[in-house]
C-alpha cells in the first residue's frame, strides 16, 4: 500500500509543516467506551500523532470492541480535503484517497485510519529530510493537538 511520493521542495516542506491559525484548524474525536473527546489539530504532525491513538488492533476481537477500546476519529474525506486545501499537499491528499479506495468497506474505519497515518508519516519524514531535520525532532510526545472538551 505504500505510495511513492515525490520529494517536496524545501519551500513546500516548510509550508506543509507550518502551524495553522484557529480558522484553519481541524477537528477530530477520540472515541472511547466512556464517550468522546473533541480534539483540535493545528499541524499535520499533530494530526499524525492524533491518529496514533488507536488500540483497536488488540482490543477488538471478532469485530466486538473490548471495554478499553479507544480510537482517534477524523472524517476521512474531511481530512483529505484539509490536507489538500489548507495544508496544501495535494499529492499526499491524492495518495490517501487512492489508498483508502483500496480498503474494502466492510473492513471498517481502523484499517483506513492506519493507512492514512502511514502515508502521512511517510510524507512527514520526507519533509524532515528535505529540511535537514533529524527524525527525532519530528513526530514525538509533544503535540499541538488540544482537547476541546469531553
Amino acid at each position: 500500500m505504500t505510495a511513492t511520493l515525490t520529494v517536496p521542495t524545501e519551500e513546500q516542506a516548510t509550508s506543509f509543516m507550518r502551524e495553522l491559525g484557529f480558522e484553519d484548524r481541524f477537528m477530530g474525536y477520540v472515541l472511547k467506551a466512556s464517550g468522546q473527546m473533541a480534539v483540535t489539530v493545528y499541524t499535520l504532525e499533530a494530526a499524525i500523532l492524533f491518529l496514533g491513538q488507536d488500540n483497536t488492533a488488540y482490543t477488538v476481537v471478532d469485530q466486538f470492541p473490548g471495554h478499553d477500546v479507544h480510537v482517534a476519529y477524523m472524517e476521512p474525506k474531511a481530512l483529505v480535503d484539509w490536507i489538500r486545501e489548507v495544508i496544501g499537499d495535494v499529492e499526499l491528499a491524492d495518495a490517501i484517497e487512492a489508498a483508502s479506495s483500496e480498503i474494502p468497506q466492510e473492513s471498517g474505519y481502523p484499517p483506513q485510519l492506519r493507512s492514512m497515518r502511514e502515508l502521512m508519516s511517510q510524507r512527514f519524514l520526507q519533509y524532515l529530510d528535505v529540511l535537514g531535520i533529524g527524525p527525532d525532532a519530528g513526530v514525538e510526545g509533544g503535540t499541538d493537538a488540544e482537547p476541546t472538551g469531553t
